[in-house]
């Protein structure tokens, strides 16, 4: 267990930068079920659980949907099971795999099993013409550090290929552009019936993030609030709220 403000605010900023390979205060109350634009500029929403089954369980109560197996990260420790939100678009619930390696155990899926409910780690957007032309559009406004590759192997056994960039590399929770690479998107293969109802973000400076989704016509508006990610989901029996 992490003890002190400080040390967890650097475990939790490791652990989303972690999810990304699997791969001041801003609140982000830009999409609401129906605003075109947000929604299709969402890949897919992390969701970090402490128990895979539990938190499909949770998920399949409170909406009708179960999501399920994605597939395991090789390397990482860590397995996911998806729910699409759309053709292009879903949610991930991502867990320690049990049955990991004993040297794949600690880092990212250490901290994934210590949470004591589902927390949203990060939001995906979708890179608009691929994440070199993504980067570009941002110039002057795009944070450092550079693209970072990332596969998994699905349920089925088809290996998926992405590249990754994060816009917020400083903070615990934010948003990161993504490129899909390899195999069928996994909007597109997992569980459908659910949809994106609410997002709701908190970053610590929202003048750099509201740069960031102009450069990049991401139709998101942005205003003060405390760090925090919460999403609400709905499907065919009703609505789920996350952080």
């Amino acid at each position: 267990m992490v003890s002190g403000e400080t040390e967890s605010r650097d475990a939790m900023r490791w652990t989303r930068r972690e999810g990304l390979a699997t791969l001041g205060a801003v609140a982000l109350t830009g999409f609401k079920s129906g605003h075109a634009d947000a929604a299709t500029a969402v890949d897919h929403v992390m969701v970090g659980v402490a128990d895979l089954a539990a938190a499909c369980d949770l998920v399949m109560a409170a909406t009708g949907v179960r999501p399920a197996a994605g597939g395991r990260h090789p390397g990482l420790g860590t397995h996911d099971a998806l729910a699409s939100l759309g053709s292009r678009a879903y949610l991930e619930l991502i867990a320690a795999d049990p049955d990991a390696p004993a040297a794949q155990r600690d880092g990212f899926p250490a901290q994934l099993r210590a949470l004591r409910e589902a927390t949203p780690l990060a939001v995906a957007l979708a890179a608009p013409g691929g994440i070199a032309a993504a980067v570009s559009k941002l110039g002057a406004v795009a944070p450092g550090g550079a693209p970072q590759p990332g596969s998994r192997t699905a349920a089925d056994g088809e290996m998926l290929e992405w590249t990754t960039f994060d816009l917020n590399p400083d903070d615990d929770k934010g948003f990161f552009l993504i490129e899909w690479r390899r195999g069928r998107h996994p909007g597109t293969t997992a569980p459908p019936g659910l949809h994106l109802d609410r997002l709701d973000v908190t970053l610590p400076n929202a003048a750099a993030t509201t740069r960031q989704f102009a450069a990049l016509g991401v139709a998101l508006r942005v205003a003060a609030g405390a760090a925090r990610i919460a999403v609400v989901v709905a499907g065919p029996k009703g609505r789920l709220r996350l952080g």
